[in-house]
């Protein structure tokens, strides 16, 4: 999820998308029951993982008490 945005909808949304597309690819060249091994690779190269990497280290801020 990219906290300071709170995306977590539209990143689960788009890795989603991206798995059935790689499901789709592996089932189109005959790979039933295969590893989707180009699933983190099409990940990775996407807004989403570019997005993610980007604020990996950020944490919420903390409520004042």
């Amino acid at each position: 999820m990219n906290v300071p945005r709170i995306k977590g909808t539209h990143t689960a949304m788009k890795s989603g998308m991206l798995a059935a597309e790689s499901v789709a690819a592996a089932l189109a060249a005959g790979r039933a029951h295969d590893e989707l091994a180009d699933y983190p690779a099409a990940l990775r190269a996407s807004w989403v993982g570019r997005e993610l990497h980007e604020t990996r280290n950020i944490k919420p801020m903390k409520a004042a008490s």
